[in-house]
């Protein structure tokens, strides 16, 4: 059998692109293109006639897709199926293959042999999948199916087609039956490569259509499951990753995944690195396998189906190439699985789509104060999405791409004025229920639109992507709780962190077959009604007076609501605004207890002498509508200051026991106008010169002084009200029998109230502030001295740069002599995950340069993993610091792990400091990690 060069290849694939259009099929012959061909070349004899073969056939059965598996790495959905469903004619890149597929194969070698002139019969040698796989299960030829039971004569067929199947596990010769073929040798095994050799025979009443085309349907390479490893913490079972003859047939997706990311090796030698073909062939330190039993039991699930029985939740059927990126790949699982891609403790996972439990909870105190949040309540109208069309392959209808039933609601659709349709690709998905399963939890979670981005403090920094957080926030969710997953984060030098939020629910991952699955060709079925806003009834709002014990008084106002509650409701919250006014000033109940007594009262926003509006607002779950209860005005009643006393009209009197009568004047202290004076002028006079306007704004200016018993009080109150604006300021001063003073000074502004009280009984002076912001001002009025509290931002600055916030904040210049240097004791690490052979010398594996900012002691740790393929060899390793070996081990047998360590005083400056391995040309190092501590910038 004569094997085409790798030239001569790329200029038939080349060809036959360029001229399958243009050639219908027909029966083994030398057609005109195919001699001209072969006589520019300068081919004769045997050469000559498989090369005519060869051309021709390849214009038969590259097709138009054959154009499309030679360009671009990345292919559309139809084009993708199509290529791996059409012979591959030409160099092809490896190719693994999971699970229950269907596939066109590639073109190793064809021949012709019996017969008169040796043109009979053709044999085409097809490779399935660049390793063994589990069993062949049948064959297509054009669109009609033939199940596959043995190697031989086919039946069906006049004894003209003749298959022999032989898996990549079986290192066997060509079959003896086919030994005609000129040029074919029985050195040609492809060993490690599963083939099928399909001969068939000239005959117009077998063959009506011309050459057959084949399209073969067979279960993928048998996987490495760690579950059934009893060596793996919680594995039980024979399975080993370095015993492929334990390994078992699988479809479940993660499982799949898994040894896709272990590596598919040349004839299973997965001890020997130079023999990956496809995946990333990472270790089982860097893919620990005990971190595949969780979401490869989510993908074992089983779900419950329409028409009856089960399957499980996800699965894979997967036909994965060398030229692809790791990247394509990764998205195309994650897809099948309803997942994420999600990067943990250095690696790349992908977590399947499932309800989870949040992790942490958070509210708005939680978050870093001063630093910037962002939150998006919806998306633009661009990225919103109402429907998903998911494509995969269905076997049913000839193993091509296919769109399963739209997920949608007409709801969404007309909340959003019109369709919003995106496409979901299912490459690796044969399942219609699984792929509307994918395609409905895309949709769910695209209406959860809320995004933001927030800062946490250190007590955060375990968090990951893929995490789950509850966030309740009065701010941002009036309120409520919105549940988040981690999509990004970051760490600042202070271990901080700052999280990139997507809204999430459970409900996403729900799946009810009865309601949910949709029969292909049916309409969908008409969505559930949905519920009616929750709602609270009997609401009533009202003021009330609370009370003190010194008898002052404060305006609020009680929300009353009927109990029993919706359980649905989660909270309620009463909202008060200034009548006329947009801006509310919220107050939420959100325990049970609360929700259930069926009261709140609160003095958030209520201002003395005001004409308020003020609602009741049931809280639930963002999927849920609530409604609110209409806005009711009430009017507040008067503030009174603690230890203020009301006199009855019948306790006033003047010396002779008289009180004035009804009506009596009692203006100007019953002082004459005509003689009374101020500052030596007419009152009449001065009040003429005043800004009327002024004192037509000025709606109170009250002095009192009373005296009840033993106690002396003074009242003074100052209340202005002029554009929209309403302001009290009241001095309380009073002395009781027992000598104690009390100075209460209160300023309300538009319902924010602060002050100061000072009293003294003798003994103890004691004064108090009530202020956002307080400090001790210099003798020249300007800068700040001593301290200064800043209670909104939670602060207390000792002087303008420094300030104590709990954690201790130093914004100023702190003059230790480490930190004044901008420098702390910190780990430098540096890993490497190429191979690296060595050569008989003193082999550098690693190195780093450390930049010490003071004299100090710089410790070092090194951890490398060695191999030695070809038994125990002597080997040395070394550890330098600055130039010193400080560390040096070696032996004479194999070792999987060489751990190094040491120390060495340094001065100041850049320090290098590296590890050396002198051992045979057959040992390697593939991973390494080098890890220093000292006090660097």
């Amino acid at each position: 059998m004569i094997r085409l060069s790798r030239s001569f290849r790329r200029w038939l694939a080349a060809g036959a692109c360029a001229s399958a259009l243009l050639w219908s099929p027909a029966q083994a012959k030398a057609d005109p293109i195919s001699a001209s061909i072969v006589a520019a070349i300068g081919l004769t004899g045997a050469a000559a006639t498989v090369a005519t073969f060869v051309i021709t056939t390849a214009l038969q059965l590259a097709g138009a897709f054959a154009l499309s598996k030679l360009t671009g790495p990345k292919q559309k959905q139809q084009e993708r199926q199509a290529s791996v469903t059409t012979l591959s004619v030409g160099e092809s890149p490896r190719e693994a293959v999971f699970g229950r597929v269907c596939s066109g194969g590639s073109l190793a070698a064809a021949a012709n042999f019996g017969g008169e002139f040796n043109t009979d019969w053709e044999v085409l040698e097809i490779t399935l999948a660049d390793h063994p796989i589990d069993a062949l299960e049948g064959y297509f030829i054009g669109s009609d199916y033939y199940a596959y039971s043995a190697n031989g004569l086919q039946t069906g067929f006049s004894g003209c087609l003749d298959i022999e199947f032989i898996n990549g596990s079986n290192d066997v010769p060509p079959p003896t039956r086919f030994a005609g073929a000129t040029g074919m040798a029985s050195e040609d095994r492809l060993r490690g490569v599963t083939k099928v050799w399909a001969a068939y025979k000239a005959n117009d009443k077998v063959w009506p259509q011309g050459r057959p085309s084949f399209k073969w349907v067979f279960r993928g390479k048998r996987c490495y499951d760690p579950r059934k490893d009893s060596t793996v913490p919680g594995g039980s079972g024979s399975h080993r990753w370095n015993a492929p003859s334990t390994w078992e047939w699988t479809d479940n997706a993660y499982v799949c995944r898994y040894n896709w990311v272990r590596g598919v090796y040349a004839r299973d030698l997965v001890d020997q690195p130079e023999m990956l073909l496809v995946g990333r062939g990472l270790t089982d330190i860097e893919a620990p396998p005990e971190n595949v039993f969780a979401p490869a039991n989510v993908c074992d699930e089983l779900v419950p189906l329409k028409a009856g029985g089960t399957e499980p939740r996800y699965r894979v059927s997967a036909v994965i190439r060398a030229d692809e990126t790791h990247d394509e790949t990764e998205q195309r699982f994650a897809a099948a699985m309803a997942g994420v891609i999600v990067q943990r403790e250095g690696g790349v996972e992908i977590e399947p789509g499932q309800a989870k439990s949040t992790v942490v909870e958070i509210t708005d105190a939680d978050l870093v104060v001063g630093e910037k949040v962002v939150f998006d309540r919806f998306l633009p109208a661009p990225q919103r999405i109402n429907s998903v069309v998911g494509r995969y392959i269905e076997p049913a209808q000839n193993w091509s791409d296919h769109a399963a039933p739209i997920r949608r609601s007409v709801l969404d659709i007309q909340d959003d004025r019109g369709p919003a349709e995106t496409p979901l690709s299912l490459d690796f998905v044969t399942s219609g229920t699984q792929a509307q399963r994918c395609a409905e939890i895309e949709r769910r979670l695209a209406r959860m639109e809320r995004r933001a981005t927030i800062p946490l403090p250190p007590r955060f920094s375990g968090l990951e992507e893929g995490d789950w957080i509850g966030w309740t926030s009065d701010r941002r969710h009036h309120g409520g709780r919105v549940v988040y997953r981690v999509e990004a984060w970051s760490r600042a030098p202070n271990w901080r962190r700052t999280l990139a939020l997507r809204e999430v629910a459970s409900s996403a991952y729900g799946w009810t077959a009865a309601t949910d699955e949709i029969t292909p060709g049916t309409p969908p079925p008409p969505e559930p009604a949905r519920p009616d806003p929750l709602a609270l009834s009997g609401v009533d709002v009202f003021t009330v007076n609370l009370s003190g014990d010194d008898g002052s008084k404060v305006p609020a106002i009680r929300a009353v609501w009927s109990t029993p509650v919706d359980p649905a409701v989660l909270g309620v919250r009463v909202e008060v605004r200034v009548l006329g006014e947009a801006e509310a000033a919220p107050t939420s109940a959100t325990t049970r207890e609360a929700i259930d007594a069926g009261f709140l009262v609160t003095t958030n926003g209520v201002a003395a002498s005001a004409t308020l509006e003020a609602r009741v607002i049931p809280l639930a779950d963002p999927s849920r509508e609530v409604q609110g209860s209409d806005w009711t005005t009430v009017v507040t009643g008067k503030s009174t200051a603690g230890g203020a006393t009301t006199v009855p009209w019948s306790g006033v009197d003047d010396d002779d026991g008289q009180r004035p009568e009804d009506g009596a004047d009692v203006t100007g202290n019953h002082t004459s106008a005509d003689t009374a004076a101020i500052a030596g002028r007419p009152r009449d006079d001065v009040l003429a010169d005043v800004d009327q306007t002024k004192i037509t704004t000025a709606e109170t200016a009250l002095t009192m002084t009373i005296v009840n018993g033993e106690t002396v009080e003074q009242i003074n109150q100052l209340q202005n009200d002029v554009n929209g604006n309403k302001t009290f300021i009241q001095d309380l001063r009073s002395i009781d029998g027992e000598g104690v003073g009390k100075a209460i000074l209160s300023i309300n502004s538009n319902g924010h109230v602060g002050g100061t009280v000072a009293m003294n009984d003798g003994t103890v002076f004691s004064f108090y502030v009530v202020a956002d912001e307080f400090g001790v001002v210099g003798t020249d009025g300007v800068g700040r001295k001593v301290v200064y509290v800043d209670t909104v931002a939670g602060k207390i600055k000792l002087t303008a740069n420094v300030a104590i916030d709990g954690d201790l904040t130093i914004t100023g210049t702190l003059t230790t002599r480490t930190l004044a240097n901008n420098s702390v004791t910190i780990p430098l690490v540096t890993t490497g995950s190429s191979t690296i052979n060595c050569d008989g010398t003193d082999k550098e594996i690693i190195d780093h340069v450390v930049d010490l900012t003071d004299d100090a002691t710089l410790f070092v740790t090194c951890f490398l993993s060695s191999h030695f393929p070809s038994g125990d060899k002597n080997w040395n390793a070394v550890l330098y610091i600055d130039g010193v070996a400080v560390y040096t081990t070696g032996g004479a047998n194999g070792e999987a792990n060489i751990p190094l360590g040491g120390a060495l005083f340094c001065a100041a400056g850049e320090r290098e400091v590296k590890v050396t391995l002198n051992s045979h040309s057959s040992v390697n190092v593939t991973s390494r990690t080098l890890s220093s501590l000292g006090p660097m910038r």
